[in-house]
């Protein structure tokens, strides 16, 4: 075990933990005696292992407000269940949550630097119902940061009172703080009695705040508990409203019996970025009922957008639904009235399946399409789907107020299986063909955590990794590092070159280092189209000392994976500061033209009744260049 030496410039201590008895004292403190510790900085000094059941750290009326710093250490033994679960106020519904921590709230209040293990399986009666190895909620303003969990988290309920909803997550059961660089390894599963029931593998819901650099490693699950509940199980989060979710990878499966989502089953008002998700999506719909299952997200819905995002895992509706909607990226997307959501630079290569007892939507990138302009992606994955008349390489099923432009899939299917068909630069080319073109490109910063001395500087790179080919040594053509800044200022500046970036220590402390970096995609003949850049986040923390110090040198977090995807940490290990008070969390990048209206945004593109033309976009003139020429130089 590696223990944490830390600046004091990062986490001056006001309490030190170093064994049970202490944590007891300092629950107490919190739960009994109301003391939030806002402002003030909890380190653990060594593993500890709790022994009975558990109550959780701070309660509904007195919530944890401070730091927690579990210096890369590990509490197991985590036993909370139904007896345990404390009373806790979600979106101003009491019910009963949860976890190591009940409620953190309070701006600049921090869990990081700490792994659980153990297990949550709570089933109380009542109304809301929150667990989380981490919390059970976190509120706004609120962080946790680097944290793993490995507790298994089963949220049920007992009774014969229905509730209105239930989150079941592997970090935060319900937030509406910010979840950065965690990682889950603990199953979720929820078969609560409630009217809608949450899974994710980081968080049963988001609400606004967001989820950035985060991996889950474990199955989530809804399970069936009848046909008049909504069920939403996503790798990452259950649900996502008005909030981001950037740079996440979901590496388990994911099963519920009405929406199902890689990433999440839900998403509205929100955008998804740099996402991956690599296992299957499986939603095994109940007779009468509908059955939305996608790669990346169930349902996207009402101003949102899923951006350079990749899926390879299988997707699957069946079961015995009336209706089915399968997409590799989507399952349904849809808007209201004043609103429209976008898809672009996306790729799928898993396989998409649909059965349904009236309407099996299923398309390679898309089940059913409705005010959403999709384009500037790919599907190489296979699809299928009984009854097979909403079978399409690209969409099941599209609304004459979508729009499909500039997309290439593999396969012997239309592009579109019925709808409105109209479309333009579509193309279906041969499966090597696509997956010798770059369509996503997710970049990430090398190191995660850079240490400088005062006076001197360090550089911090960009790694590339692409989908469906792969950059090669020509990786520094399809990027370019467009802003860079550090908050907060006074510790380290930061300039960039378009390529890499430099840090310089001014003054001992920590800050957050990002930057915006814009992607390309392949163009026709093996060049690069810069004429459609996707702006993606990326970040680090940049850990300043003075010059000549000895501080330990912290470690990169790796990931040991060889899949082509983005650089996910495995969870805390070696040294680390705590998440920089006032450091701006960075937001994923919005999508541009919101003022304009649907047919400024996006115009018809009409190819006649027939079907879909293949225009003379970047794509579709792939199918006319040499093969040679495709290659990446």
């Amino acid at each position: 075990m590696m223990s944490a030496a830390l600046p004091a410039c990062a986490c001056a201590e006001d309490l030190i933990i170093s064994n049970l008895t202490e944590l007891l004292d300092f629950r107490k403190a919190v739960n009994d005696e109301g003391k939030s510790f806002a402002g003030e900085t909890v380190v653990l000094s060594g593993d500890i292992t709790l022994s009975g059941e558990w109550t959780p750290i701070g309660t509904d009326e007195h919530p944890f407000s401070g730091k927690f710093n579990g210096g890369n250490h590990t509490i197991s033994g985590l036993n909370v269940t139904t007896g345990t679960m404390q009373d806790l106020t979600v979106a101003g519904v009491k019910g009963k949550g949860g976890g190591l921590f009940l409620n953190v709230e309070g701006e600049n209040a921090q869990i990081a630097n700490l792994t659980v293990k153990g297990s949550i399986d709570g089933a109380p009666s009542g109304n809301v119902l929150a667990a989380g190895g981490i919390a059970a909620r976190l509120g706004p303003g609120a962080v946790i940061y680097r944290c793993l969990n490995k507790a298994t988290v089963t949220l049920g309920s007992t009774g014969t009172e229905l509730g209105p909803y239930a989150y079941a997550g592997g970090v935060a059961g319900y937030s509406e703080g910010h979840v950065i660089y965690c990682v889950n390894e603990g199953a979720v599963t929820a078969r609560a009695k409630a009217v809608f029931v949450m899974a994710g593998g980081i968080a049963g819901s988001q609400h606004g705040g967001g989820i950035l650099f985060s991996d889950n490693d474990a199955l989530v699950a809804v399970q069936e508990e009848g046909n008049d509940r909504r069920a939403y199980a996503g790798g990452i989060a259950g649900s996502v409203e008005s909030s981001s979710v950037s740079c996440v990878r979901n590496q388990q499966a994911v099963s519920s019996y009405t929406l199902a989502g890689g990433i999440t089953a839900f998403a509205m008002d929100s955008v998804l970025r740099d996402a991956v998700n690599t296992a299957p999506v499986n939603c095994d719909g109940q007779d009468g009922s509908d059955a939305t299952a996608g790669g990346i997200t169930g349902q996207l819905y009402n101003g949102s957008a899923a951006v350079n995002c990749y899926n390879t895992g299988s997707v699957t509706a069946d079961g015995s639904p009336w209706y089915s909607y399968a997409g590799g990226i989507a399952g349904w997307s849809g808007a209201g009235f004043y609103s429209s959501n976008k898809i672009y630079n996306c790729t799928n290569t898993g396989a998409v399946s649909g059965t349904a007892s009236s309407s099996a939507r299923t398309g390679g990138l898309v089940g059913e399409l409705n005010k959403t302009e999709l384009y500037a992606s790919v599907n190489t994955g296979g699809v299928s789907a009984v009854p097979s008349s909403a079978l399409g390489g690209v969409a099941g099923y599209k609304y004459p107020t979508s729009d499909i432009h500039d997309v290439a899939y593999y396969g012997d299917v239309p592009p579109v299986g019925v709808g409105d068909r109209n479309a333009s630069d579509v193309q279906a080319l041969t499966k090597t063909e696509v997956e010798s073109f770059i369509v996503t490109a997710f970049p990430s910063l090398s190191p995660v955590i850079a240490r400088v001395q005062t006076g001197k500087n360090t550089p911090v790179n960009v790694s590339l990794h692409s989908h469906p080919g792969e950059v090669g040594e020509s990786k520094a053509n399809y990027y370019t590092i467009s802003g860079v800044y550090v908050e907060p200022q006074g510790h380290a500046t930061a300039t960039t070159n378009g390529s890499a970036i430099s840090v310089t220590g001014t003054a001992p402390g920590v800050s957050l280092l990002a930057a915006y970096v814009d992607t390309y995609r392949s163009g026709a003949n093996g060049t690069v189209d810069k004429s459609s850049p996707s702006r993606s986040l990326v970040s680090a923390l940049v850990w300043v000392t003075e010059a000549g110090s000895s501080e330990p040198e912290p470690d990169d977090p790796k990931d040991d994976s060889d899949d082509n995807n983005i650089n996910i940490p495995a969870g805390p290990s070696g040294n680390a500061p705590l998440w920089p008070d006032g450091a701006t969390v960075p937001s994923v990048p919005g999508e541009p033209d919101t003022d304009k209206s649907w047919d400024e945004r996006y115009p018809r593109h009409s190819c006649g009744g027939g079907g879909c033309n293949s225009g003379w976009g970047a794509l579709a003139l792939l199918a006319f260049a040499p093969l040679m020429l495709r290659k990446k130089k």
